[in-house]
Protein backbone atom coordinates (compact mmCIF):
# COMPACT_ATOMS: atom_id res chain seq x y z
CA UNK A 1 0.00 0.00 0.00
CA UNK A 2 0.93 3.54 -0.86
CA UNK A 3 1.33 5.93 2.09
CA UNK A 4 -0.15 9.27 1.19
CA UNK A 5 2.05 12.39 1.25
CA UNK A 6 1.68 14.94 4.44
CA UNK A 7 -0.28 17.89 2.84
CA UNK A 8 2.44 19.62 5.18
CA UNK A 9 5.89 19.18 7.08
CA UNK A 10 3.85 20.76 9.99
CA UNK A 11 1.12 18.44 11.84
CA UNK A 12 -1.79 20.75 11.30
CA UNK A 13 -3.33 22.33 14.01
CA UNK A 14 -6.97 22.85 14.52
CA UNK A 15 -6.86 26.53 13.72
CA UNK A 16 -4.78 29.23 13.93
CA UNK A 17 -5.46 32.72 15.43
CA UNK A 18 -4.49 35.45 13.41
CA UNK A 19 -2.49 38.69 14.97
CA UNK A 20 -2.46 42.00 13.95
CA UNK A 21 1.02 42.14 13.06
CA UNK A 22 1.27 46.08 14.13
CA UNK A 23 0.17 45.31 17.62
CA UNK A 24 3.18 42.41 18.42
CA UNK A 25 5.68 43.68 20.46
CA UNK A 26 9.11 44.49 19.83
CA UNK A 27 11.90 42.38 21.11
CA UNK A 28 15.31 43.67 22.42
CA UNK A 29 17.59 41.79 19.95
CA UNK A 30 20.16 38.91 21.45
CA UNK A 31 22.66 40.71 18.77
CA UNK A 32 22.82 44.16 18.68
CA UNK A 33 25.20 44.59 15.26
CA UNK A 34 24.67 44.40 11.50
CA UNK A 35 25.28 45.60 8.26
CA UNK A 36 23.56 47.95 6.11
CA UNK A 37 24.74 46.84 2.20
CA UNK A 38 25.63 49.82 0.14
CA UNK A 39 26.78 50.07 -3.12
CA UNK A 40 30.09 51.09 -1.73
CA UNK A 41 31.10 50.48 1.97
CA UNK A 42 28.48 48.61 4.39
CA UNK A 43 27.53 50.46 6.76
CA UNK A 44 27.77 49.46 10.30
CA UNK A 45 24.06 49.87 11.88
CA UNK A 46 22.48 48.79 15.76
CA UNK A 47 19.73 47.17 16.09
CA UNK A 48 17.35 48.56 18.81
CA UNK A 49 15.06 46.07 18.51
CA UNK A 50 13.17 42.74 16.28
CA UNK A 51 9.50 41.34 15.82
CA UNK A 52 8.16 38.60 13.91
CA UNK A 53 7.41 41.66 11.16
CA UNK A 54 10.63 43.04 11.02
CA UNK A 55 13.26 45.08 13.14
CA UNK A 56 14.24 48.75 13.88
CA UNK A 57 18.03 49.87 13.13
CA UNK A 58 20.15 53.11 13.94
CA UNK A 59 22.25 54.18 11.28
CA UNK A 60 24.45 57.68 11.12
CA UNK A 61 22.89 60.73 10.12
CA UNK A 62 23.71 61.29 7.10
CA UNK A 63 22.39 57.65 5.80
CA UNK A 64 19.93 58.30 2.70
CA UNK A 65 16.62 56.87 3.23
CA UNK A 66 12.88 57.22 2.19
CA UNK A 67 9.97 54.96 3.45
CA UNK A 68 9.22 52.51 1.21
CA UNK A 69 12.65 52.11 0.05
CA UNK A 70 13.86 48.41 -0.62
CA UNK A 71 17.61 47.81 1.68
CA UNK A 72 19.09 45.09 2.20
CA UNK A 73 21.46 44.27 5.87
CA UNK A 74 23.61 41.71 6.73
CA UNK A 75 22.30 40.06 10.02
CA UNK A 76 23.83 37.50 11.84
CA UNK A 77 26.23 36.81 8.26
CA UNK A 78 23.47 36.43 5.80
CA UNK A 79 22.16 38.96 3.95
CA UNK A 80 18.54 39.43 4.18
CA UNK A 81 16.34 42.43 2.56
CA UNK A 82 13.53 44.50 3.98
CA UNK A 83 11.28 47.64 2.95
CA UNK A 84 11.38 50.65 4.78
CA UNK A 85 8.21 51.78 6.66
CA UNK A 86 9.63 54.88 8.92
CA UNK A 87 13.06 57.21 9.38
CA UNK A 88 13.33 59.24 12.14
CA UNK A 89 16.05 61.25 12.79
CA UNK A 90 17.37 61.29 16.60
CA UNK A 91 20.33 63.32 17.36
CA UNK A 92 23.33 61.91 15.50
CA UNK A 93 21.66 58.78 14.20
CA UNK A 94 18.64 57.80 12.25
CA UNK A 95 16.05 55.08 12.73
CA UNK A 96 15.13 53.13 10.49
CA UNK A 97 11.83 50.61 10.86
CA UNK A 98 12.60 47.75 8.65
CA UNK A 99 9.81 45.22 6.97
CA UNK A 100 10.75 41.51 6.09
CA UNK A 101 9.99 41.24 2.39
CA UNK A 102 9.71 37.65 1.11
CA UNK A 103 11.42 35.76 -1.45
CA UNK A 104 9.31 33.66 -3.69
CA UNK A 105 10.08 29.92 -2.27
CA UNK A 106 8.69 27.57 -4.67
CA UNK A 107 10.24 24.74 -1.95
CA UNK A 108 6.80 26.01 0.19
CA UNK A 109 4.38 24.76 -2.17
CA UNK A 110 6.36 21.50 -2.90
CA UNK A 111 6.59 20.56 0.72
CA UNK A 112 3.25 21.10 1.14
CA UNK A 113 3.20 18.03 -1.95
CA UNK A 114 5.64 16.19 -0.67
CA UNK A 115 8.50 16.73 2.33
CA UNK A 116 11.74 15.04 3.54
CA UNK A 117 11.75 13.08 7.28
CA UNK A 118 14.99 14.43 7.90
CA UNK A 119 16.88 18.22 7.46
CA UNK A 120 20.11 19.00 8.18
CA UNK A 121 21.42 22.05 10.08
CA UNK A 122 24.29 24.36 10.67
CA UNK A 123 25.25 26.30 13.89
CA UNK A 124 24.63 30.31 13.21
CA UNK A 125 24.55 32.42 15.98
CA UNK A 126 23.74 29.73 17.93
CA UNK A 127 20.92 28.50 16.19
CA UNK A 128 20.31 25.51 14.14
CA UNK A 129 19.56 26.75 10.44
CA UNK A 130 18.49 24.40 7.70
CA UNK A 131 21.27 23.72 4.60
CA UNK A 132 21.64 20.64 2.23
CA UNK A 133 25.38 18.78 2.00
CA UNK A 134 26.75 19.17 -1.84
CA UNK A 135 30.34 19.27 -1.79
CA UNK A 136 33.50 18.58 0.02
CA UNK A 137 36.24 20.91 0.19
CA UNK A 138 39.39 19.28 2.00
CA UNK A 139 38.15 19.12 5.11
CA UNK A 140 35.03 21.24 4.87
CA UNK A 141 31.51 20.64 3.60
CA UNK A 142 29.72 22.43 1.14
CA UNK A 143 26.38 23.27 2.35
CA UNK A 144 23.80 24.84 -0.13
CA UNK A 145 21.10 27.34 1.81
CA UNK A 146 17.24 27.74 1.38
CA UNK A 147 18.37 31.49 -0.53
CA UNK A 148 20.61 28.78 -3.05
CA UNK A 149 24.17 30.81 -1.32
CA UNK A 150 27.14 28.15 -0.67
CA UNK A 151 29.13 28.11 2.76
CA UNK A 152 31.44 26.01 3.98
CA UNK A 153 30.90 24.26 7.05
CA UNK A 154 32.51 21.69 9.75
CA UNK A 155 31.13 18.43 9.54
CA UNK A 156 31.20 18.27 13.70
CA UNK A 157 28.87 21.76 13.22
CA UNK A 158 26.56 19.15 11.65
CA UNK A 159 23.20 17.51 13.09
CA UNK A 160 20.42 15.98 11.95
CA UNK A 161 17.24 16.43 13.08
CA UNK A 162 13.49 14.26 11.87
CA UNK A 163 10.52 16.63 11.76
CA UNK A 164 9.35 15.58 15.06
CA UNK A 165 12.48 16.72 16.81
CA UNK A 166 12.33 20.33 15.11
CA UNK A 167 8.44 21.02 16.14
CA UNK A 168 9.46 19.60 19.48
CA UNK A 169 12.45 21.99 19.67
CA UNK A 170 10.56 25.45 17.74
CA UNK A 171 7.54 25.08 19.78
CA UNK A 172 7.12 28.50 21.53
CA UNK A 173 10.61 29.38 20.28
CA UNK A 174 9.41 33.14 19.27
CA UNK A 175 12.94 34.38 19.61
CA UNK A 176 14.35 31.51 17.53
CA UNK A 177 11.47 32.23 14.83
CA UNK A 178 11.25 35.26 14.00
CA UNK A 179 15.44 35.19 13.25
CA UNK A 180 14.34 32.43 10.95
CA UNK A 181 11.79 34.63 9.27
CA UNK A 182 14.45 36.82 8.87
CA UNK A 183 17.33 34.47 7.35
CA UNK A 184 14.68 32.61 5.49
CA UNK A 185 13.27 36.11 3.99
CA UNK A 186 9.62 34.38 4.34
CA UNK A 187 8.49 37.93 4.65
CA UNK A 188 5.63 38.51 7.16
CA UNK A 189 3.25 36.29 8.76
CA UNK A 190 0.00 36.33 10.54
CA UNK A 191 0.69 34.35 13.84
CA UNK A 192 3.69 32.87 15.56
CA UNK A 193 1.82 29.27 14.34
CA UNK A 194 2.21 30.20 10.68
CA UNK A 195 5.96 31.33 11.44
CA UNK A 196 6.25 27.63 12.86
CA UNK A 197 4.09 26.52 9.93
CA UNK A 198 6.27 28.58 7.28
CA UNK A 199 9.48 27.84 8.72
CA UNK A 200 8.98 24.40 9.02
CA UNK A 201 7.49 23.60 5.53
CA UNK A 202 10.52 25.28 4.13
CA UNK A 203 13.63 23.12 6.33
CA UNK A 204 11.49 19.99 4.86
CA UNK A 205 10.46 20.72 1.43
CA UNK A 206 11.87 17.84 -0.75
CA UNK A 207 13.80 20.63 -2.66
CA UNK A 208 14.76 24.11 -3.05
CA UNK A 209 14.47 25.95 -5.97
Amino acid sequence: MTDTPDSTCLLETPTVVAVDQRAWPRFQPERTDAFVVTDDEPIAATIVDESFDGLGILVPLGFQAEVNDPIELEYCGLPVRGVLRSVVHQGARTRLGIQWTQRHHKSLEMGRRRCRTESDYFRLAGLPVACRVVDQAGNDLIALLPDGSELEITPESLQTLNRFQRLDGLKGAEEELRFLLAVYQLGTVDSPDDALRQVLNLEFASKWD
